[in-house]
């Protein structure tokens, strides 16, 4: 999947990127990743060929598992999960809008009226 975005990305007009150049063995980082055909059962994962593996569960998983990358770092191996889930639209809770326009001589003035004087520390310390 990787080398498939990169080769797409190298070969579109629109994008920077150069042709992917390949890397000597062991100059990247231990990982694989699996798209489909994982499972996950409260603190363990079923990867494929591989069998069920208990993993440490450190927050909830919220949405729909999408894929799952076993990594390795040090002597450790660890699991990411990333899932997919709908997020709504926040909404702001004021009801009405100000607008601001910075100056010279008066640091903010704003669209209702009101204006705030810049902070002149330098002139209360010069003393």
């Amino acid at each position: 999947m990787n080398l498939d975005g990169a080769l797409k990305d190298a070969f579109d007009k629109k994008s920077p990127k150069r042709f992917p150049t390949f890397k000597r063995k062991g100059a990247t980082a231990d990982s694989f990743r699996y798209p489909q055909g994982f499972k996950l059962e409260g603190k363990r994962v079923l990867l494929p060929k591989i069998g069920w593996i208990a993993f440490f569960n450190s927050r909830p998983i919220g949405g729909i598992p999408r894929n799952v990358t076993v990594s390795r770092k040090g002597e450790h191996w660890f699991v990411s999960i990333q899932s997919e889930k709908e997020v709504a639209e926040p909404i702001h809770p004021s009801a009405s809008k100000v607008g601001g326009d910075r100056g010279v001589k008066r640091f903010l003035s704003r669209s209702d009226g009101s204006f705030h004087e810049p902070v002149n520390t330098f002139r209360k310390l010069e003393r």
